[in-house]
């Protein structure tokens, strides 16, 4: 825990998870008003353009999805891991608080990030979809970015491109099921 890489890696995995939940929330808010292919295309983009940039200090988890899947493979350490899921959730907290105070109510009413609504669909179709689409995230995750034959393939710039396309392509099921 003494490494640089350590304390920096934290910070990059803070940095990056404020940054991707700000730009989750406007663009969210913004693809209601446009088409959902926009809004994922954008997703992929914010995605890709953080895996890139943070990758390199982190590994870009950036969830502390991806976190406890790579300490229950035994990718990450312990330390290491509850020290970027706790940064994790506090850049997720800070972001949504500066949310709230940069925008009013009227803003913020329109975003559905935290919840679908539906007439036809109920709660439990909602946790399957999550957890199917969660699944299928991690899946891409491990083929193409956690696999060390796939990245160094793909090289620095385009092995983060196909995670981010799958996040894009899951956030475009997401607008055309659920709603």
């Amino acid at each position: 825990m003494r490494d640089g890489n350590f304390y920096r890696g934290g910070l990059a995995e803070f940095i990056g998870t404020v940054l991707f939940t700000e730009l989750h929330f406007g663009i969210t808010g913004c693809s209601q008003r446009s088409p959902f292919f926009l809004g994922a295309f954008s997703h992929f983009l914010a995605y890709w353009f953080l895996l890139i940039t943070f990758g390199p200090m982190s590994g870009g988890h950036l969830n502390p999805l991806i976190t406890a899947s790579t300490l229950c493979t035994g990718k990450t350490s312990v330390p290491r891991a509850v020290t970027y899921m706790g940064l994790q959730c506090m850049g997720a907290v800070f972001a949504a608080l500066s949310y709230m105070d940069m925008f009013d109510e009227s803003i913020r009413s329109r975003t559905l990030e935290c919840g679908y609504i539906s007439d036809g669909k109920t709660g439990g179709e909602y946790i399957l979809f999550q957890i199917i689409q969660n699944l299928t995230f991690l899946f891409f995750l491990y083929a193409i970015a956690f696999d060390s034959r796939a990245s160094s393939m793909l090289g620095y710039f385009h092995a983060p491109m196909l995670p981010s396309i799958s996040y894009g392509l899951l956030i475009f099921s997401t607008l055309i099921l659920l709603l």
